[in-house]
């Protein structure tokens, strides 16, 4: 019983608390005050069995304000009261030194005091505020004896006893303090570690997760047979790192047979053609949500070509763009994404793509040409016109490259500024001279140079193909 009784004291306002320090440094306040007022409570008795009526008066004084402290903590105060405490506590010791002068040898509670002080505040403006303070009274209270009469009178045959009553009490109080500290530090470091595991074991959850939803976003993206079949194992690279373990961005193939003609001049296809598509784009956001759009945007192509047989790039976009808003862009949203679609007629070598918000790059000799793109997204948006298909006249031997903004926007250099495309373009320009199986490794120890410790700031596609 009165063990409960002691922790319903020591737990006083701990609901108001939201921090493990401060509910740790609230308990053991509680409980230096609660044990303080007790043993004050019996010190009245004995002052009064010593007929030292001045000292019971100031031991009474002394319960009711330390009761007062407990009852404030009650009221969730504890933020103000642990400043009023101690101001208090210090103002107990004087009057009771002054009124029973140094034979009471109760200066030395301000020791007490001092190891509060330590165990409350770890904020050292307060720290450095209170120790002063409490230094201060006790160095007046020395002064003090030398100038002020004690009110009450202890005679010398009792000074032995208050000393050694005094004493106990004292040594109570710092022992109840330093158990009370240390049974809360312990509690508390249990509950962190049963936490940290709880955190663990989720984290390891979400990563195995996250792990899974990488292996079904990798299957989805453009595989090695595919691509090797269409562009020659050594003709082309795809540089791609994502940010955080999915992406947002994405490289996406197939291939197919004509089943009708196309007239366009700019486009022709006759049937039985062979049709390769290549896409890469960057969808809204990275991460897990970026991952998301890129399924739903890699299915959209997918349906448009597969499904749908719409060979033209540029419809393909619109197509896309129109299912997009209509089943993710109704509530205000601007999901979608910026990026290139390829098409290469493996059966006249034609080349055409759209381009939304992304310029593909074509690379012949020692000139560098910056190819048309539509300046809107595949999704909704500002402009509403439809996408463009634009042809690549190319010879053999050039190098064509299509990117992301990952590279372009990454933060590093001397001025931890962004790389920014000119760069970038000069940069293939530069890697164009060399191997296709080179330029990957040339491009990766670029970006590392210019990244050095900053964190990579969003994900990283580009695709080199050699014509």
């Amino acid at each position: 019983m009165f063990r409960k009784f002691t922790e319903n004291i020591e737990s006083l306002g701990l609901r108001y608390e939201k921090t493990y320090q401060n509910k740790k440094d609230l308990v053991a306040y509680n409980s230096t005050f609660l044990w303080t007022t007790v043993l004050i409570f019996v010190n009245i008795f004995v002052a009064y069995a010593s007929k030292l009526h001045a000292v019971a008066f100031v031991n009474i004084c002394g319960t009711l304000a330390f009761s007062l402290v407990l009852f404030l903590n009650h009221k969730g105060f504890f933020k103000l009261v642990k400043h009023i405490g101690i101001v208090l506590a210090n103002l107990y010791v004087y009057f009771q030194s002054i009124v029973g002068g140094p034979e009471l040898q109760f200066q030395y509670a301000y020791c007490i005091i001092l190891t509060m002080i330590g165990l409350v505040f770890t904020q050292r403006k307060y720290i450095f505020i209170h120790l002063p303070v409490t230094i201060a009274f006790f160095i007046v209270t020395k002064i003090s004896y030398y100038y002020i009469t004690p009110i009450q009178f202890i005679e010398h045959d009792q000074r032995d006893y208050f000393a050694f009553n005094n004493g106990i009490i004292f040594l109570v109080l710092i022992s109840v303090s330093a158990i009370v500290f240390r049974n809360q530090t312990n509690i508390y470091l249990n509950e962190i570690e049963q936490k940290k595991n709880l955190i663990e074991e989720k984290q390891k959850e979400i990563y195995d997760s996250i792990n899974y939803a990488k292996r079904i976003q990798t299957a989805l993206l453009a595989n090695d047979t595919l691509m090797n079949k269409n562009l020659i194992k050594d003709n082309y690279f795809i540089f791609f790192q994502p940010k955080d373990i999915v992406s947002g961005d994405f490289y996406w193939a197939t291939t197919i047979t004509a089943r009708y003609r196309i007239e366009d001049p700019a486009f022709k296809v006759n049937k039985v053609d062979e049709l390769f598509y290549l896409a890469l784009c960057d969808s809204t956001g990275h991460g897990v949500p970026g991952a998301f759009m890129s399924l739903l945007n890699m299915g959209y192509i997918n349906e448009a070509i597969k499904e749908r047989r719409i060979y033209e790039p540029n419809k393909v976009f619109d197509f896309v763009r129109e299912r997009l808003i209509e089943n993710i862009s109704n509530e205000g949203q601007k999901d979608g994404f910026d990026g290139v679609l390829l098409c290469m007629n493996k059966t006249t070598q034609q080349i055409v793509y759209a381009a939304a918000n992304c310029n593909p790059v074509l690379m012949s000799g020692n000139e560098m040409t910056v190819l048309k793109s539509d300046k809107m997204p595949v999704g909704s948006g500002e402009k509403k016109e439809n996408f463009t298909l634009y042809h690549i006249s190319h010879k053999p031997g050039d190098t064509l490259y299509i990117f992301t903004d990952g590279y372009a926007d990454q933060f590093g250099g001397p001025k931890g500024k962004k790389f920014k495309y000119k760069q970038l373009e000069n940069l293939l320009l530069e890697c164009s001279k060399a191997d296709v199986s080179r330029q990957k490794q040339l491009l990766n120890d670029k970006l590392n140079d210019w990244k050095g410790d900053l964190e990579q700031v969003d994900d990283i596609c580009l695709v080199g193909i050699k014509i």
